[in-house]
């Protein structure tokens, strides 16, 4: 919602959210709280508490509390599923009821000590983030390399459930959450940080490759 009214200033933007506030439960509601604000300043429409009940692929849309508005555009962020369901023929015993695979703190797949997983597949209590899909790759290689050696796995993944996570209201505010103290937030300076290019280029960089020349979605 504040990309797209960052850069579409006066677009009529509505935001729905089932839960109180917004981010969810592995951020302090001050986190969610602070976001709310900046983005009614920002003339974005928040409606917060209210299931939707039909509508996310295409509008009108319709909530729980009988009202239903239209829409050029429905974008559903909701419900995360993992696709994994092209292993249930041979590890349907590691997946969990949500069908995501369980793992032991080395994040090797439980029953299958060759096999691997990170990222938003693991069946961990944390935040389905970038920051913990990097901290996860970095846990595997380094198992993977003591295994190719023949050494002990030494190396462990600890989940844990607060979130530090940074979201931008388009590219000149936005908030961040440290999970310390109860949670630690931080106004636009840390929201801009990534704001300006979404950290896109870092992770480019990472992977040691040349970012493509996509253009631009506003100024």
């Amino acid at each position: 919602a504040g990309e797209i009214i960052g850069a579409h200033p006066g677009k009529a933007v509505t935001l729905v959210e089932s839960s109180p506030t917004l981010v969810g439960r592995h951020a302090s509601p001050r986190f969610g709280a602070s976001l709310q604000r900046k983005l009614v300043r920002l003339g974005v429409t928040v409606l917060t508490g209210v299931p939707v009940t039909s509508g996310l692929d295409e509008a009108p849309v319709r909530l729980a509390d009988g009202r239903a508005f239209g829409a050029d555009v429905v974008l559903n962020a909701t419900g995360g599923r993992p696709n994994t369901g092209f292993l249930r023929p041979g590890l349907g015993d590691s997946l969990d009821a949500a069908g995501r695979v369980i793992v032991e703190a080395t994040l090797q797949v439980r029953g299958h000590p060759s096999l691997y997983a990170m990222g938003d597949v693991v069946a961990s209590d944390e935040p389905k983030t970038a920051i913990v899909a990097v901290a996860h790759a970095g846990v595997v290689a380094r198992n993977i390399l003591a295994r190719s050696r023949g050494e002990v796995q030494k190396a462990r993944h600890r989940a844990k459930p607060g979130a530090m996570m940074v979201v931008p209201l388009g590219k000149t505010g936005g908030a961040a959450h440290l999970p310390f103290l109860g949670g630690i937030v931080l106004g636009d300076f840390a929201g801009r940080l990534k704001g300006k290019d979404l950290f896109v280029p870092r992770a480019w960089a990472k992977l040691r490759a040349v970012m493509p020349d996509t253009g631009s979605i506003g100024p």
